[in-house]
């Protein structure tokens, strides 16, 4: 993992300090989503792996800011980075800068569901309970309260939105019916279990 860490940092550093250009800027959106993948794949136990992936996805965090009006998908980039940059954290026990990351990751979902049909993006509720616990852990009960609201609400705005997918015929295909049926069903689970 190391490797692979030190090789992206290499080459995000590379295009951090090149040229602007359209496929520069494409290029290290991608290299950011395989830092992010990265990241998510880190061995708990290799503080060594935490510390650089914490510090390519910070990097990662300057160069989206920095050409953030180029590519459409960076909200959800944005989201990805905060949230494995809180995960980091949270791995060294830093829950308060695991917090300040999660929040930032919370102000990209709210902006991009802004734009969405309430209760398609089910992210929400699960990022909402993680901005909680983290608030709960700091003893910082009105604010988990807050956030525990947000997790039942965007959960049910969640379900009814699923819901009304299973309702609408989808596809003629038997096969792909079935996956997507089963997909939706997982969902609709999931959100029921998060909201209570």
């Amino acid at each position: 993992m190391a490797k692979i860490l030190r090789r992206i940092e290499g080459e995000i550093t590379k295009y951090y300090n090149s040229g602007e250009s359209d496929n520069w800027a494409k290029t290290v959106h991608d290299y950011c989503q395989i830092a992010n993948e990265a990241a998510q794949n880190l061995n708990q136990q290799k503080l060594e792996d935490q510390k650089t992936a914490l510090k390519i996805l910070e990097k990662c965090l300057d160069v989206l800011n920095q050409n953030s009006n180029r590519l459409n998908q960076f909200d959800e980039l944005f989201y990805e980075t905060h949230n494995n940059i809180a995960r980091c954290y949270n791995l060294q026990s830093n829950i308060k800068k695991s917090l300040a990351s999660l929040i930032q990751a919370m102000k990209h979902v709210d902006r991009y569901a802004e734009e969405q049909e309430p209760g398609s993006v089910v992210i929400i509720p699960e990022l909402s309970l993680n901005i909680c616990n983290a608030y709960t852990y700091l003893n910082c009960y009105l604010e988990a309260l807050e956030y525990a609201q947000k997790a039942v609400t965007s959960s049910d705005e969640c379900i009814a939105c699923l819901t009304k997918k299973l309702d609408q015929p989808s596809t003629s295909d038997p096969v792909k019916k079935a996956e997507e049926y089963r997909l939706l069903y997982e969902s609709h689970v999931k959100l029921h279990i998060q909201g209570f």
